[in-house]
């Protein structure tokens, strides 16, 4: 980057963030940005001021970069000077206000997002096409609920461990951390906890996780990696007759908000279940404008009911 005090910087913002994923994420999108102060800016990149963001945010544009893209790399430098500017002791140089606090993002439909959601029917039909009867459905037929039932990510799911596994009473749940840090409790319907049940009783007693690559060798457990859960998706919707490309990695997640909303009109409760810390990222999952049985109009009756005969 620019080398000293500001790679320091980086790193130290980058590794707050919790999720591998994330840090990976953000070190590209600061990487992109040095590169542009390292080119166009005299002095370090926590030099920058409001007219540099201006200029990265075209030079963004003018690379053909997605509206979301853009957005997404705007709110990372906004977030990592206001990590800078928070410090005990900011780098000497820095603006007196965030340089990117007036740059806007782009417009685009947040409603619909990245990822569509997925029809009951289609969601029913998916979970159909996966036997339980034997060990490679029961597991992927699990996963699939956790996804579309529980509302887990991808990359949680992959990484589940016998010991995330509680009990309380009669109630079996899944205790994780969020990828924001927060404690999740994920609470099974007792449907989704007997198969549960049965694919632990089938795993090996030193198994670590709760799905490992199915390998001939027992020595080398490794956990089921999160391309593999989307690739074994795509292929059962090919297998139930639907269009693949309907399955994306927060598909289950988006139905499961989106759903859930739908039944319990409490955003509070439905971040909790999912583990967001601000109603704002829960909100960016809710895919309404195509949730026909939640049009208002559906509320207004001007003309008379007519009678059944």
């Amino acid at each position: 980057m620019n080398g000293g005090m500001a790679d320091d910087l980086v790193l130290a913002f980058v590794s707050m963030q919790n999720s591998p994923r994330t840090r990976g994420m953000y070190a590209s999108d600061l990487r992109d940005l040095a590169s542009f102060a390292q080119a166009h800016v005299r002095g370090p990149l926590h030099g920058m001021q409001e007219s540099d963001a201006l200029a990265w945010r075209r030079g963004l544009e003018e690379r053909g970069l997605s509206p979301v893209t853009i957005a997404r790399k705007l709110a990372v430098a906004r977030g990592f000077f206001s990590y800078v500017m928070d410090l005990d002791v900011p780098p000497s140089g820095i603006a007196p206000r965030n340089p990117f606090r007036r740059v806007h993002p782009p417009r685009f439909d947040r409603s619909v997002g990245k990822t569509p959601c997925p029809g009951s029917a289609e969601v029913v039909k998916l979970l159909g096409s996966m036997s339980p009867r034997s060990r490679r459905g029961r597991r992927d037929l699990l996963i699939a609920l956790l996804l579309f039932n529980q509302g887990l990510r991808v990359s949680e799911v992959a990484r589940l461990e016998r010991s995330n596994v509680l009990r309380s009473g009669k109630r079996t749940y899944l205790a994780l951390v969020g990828k924001g840090g927060s404690e999740v409790r994920s609470v099974l319907q007792d449907e989704v906890a007997a198969l549960l049940d049965k694919h632990l009783r089938c795993l090996d007693a030193e198994s670590r996780y709760l799905f490992s690559r199915l390998t001939s060798d027992k020595a080398a457990e490794c956990p089921i990696t999160p391309r593999a859960i989307h690739a074994n998706l795509k292929r059962y919707a090919a297998r139930a007759g639907l269009d693949p490309t309907f399955i994306r990695p927060h598909s289950g997640r988006v139905y499961f908000i989106t759903q859930s909303y739908l039944k319990t009109r409490d955003l509070e409760r439905v971040a909790r279940a999912v583990g967001h810390r601000e109603l704002a990222t829960t909100r960016r999952y809710l895919r309404l404008g195509s949730a026909l049985e939640d049009h208002p109009a559906s509320l207004i009756e001007l003309l008379p009911r007519r009678k059944r005969t």
